[in-house]
């Protein structure tokens, strides 16, 4: 991911749970505010926000990542658990969530090993 998609989707992270800080930001996602900075540092959005996105406010994760797609999983409202939440996503946007992921993955690993030869 670069700088600009890192700062992108991490503005729709602040976005998704109405937060401005990284101390709000750490809170509300029970998390310490060092592990928000070395996400930025590493411009990494971690797997573990996006659940936290799916589970608390029934986001994207393809849209936090990419901006693509709808913000909620099959139209759902903010609020839902995250059992609801995948109950009612269509098994398209749950594959296509993943498959964004991997991809991702998979292309972050292929320019490590560019840059290590």
């Amino acid at each position: 991911m670069t700088q600009e998609e890192f700062a992108a989707a991490y503005q729709r992270v602040l976005e998704s749970f109405a937060v401005k800080t990284q101390v709000e930001l750490s809170q509300l996602m029970g998390v310490r505010q060092s592990s928000i900075s070395d996400a930025k540092r590493r411009c990494r959005i971690p797997d573990s926000w996006l659940l936290a996105l799916v589970e608390k406010q029934s986001v994207n994760p393809r849209w936090i990542l990419s901006g693509d797609g709808e913000k909620y999983l099959a139209a759902c409202l903010p609020g839902n658990t995250a059992m609801e939440t995948l109950k009612r996503a269509s098994l398209q946007e749950l594959i296509e969530a993943v498959l964004d992921r991997f991809l991702d993955k998979l292309s972050d690993e292929i320019v490590k090993k560019r840059n290590d030869n």
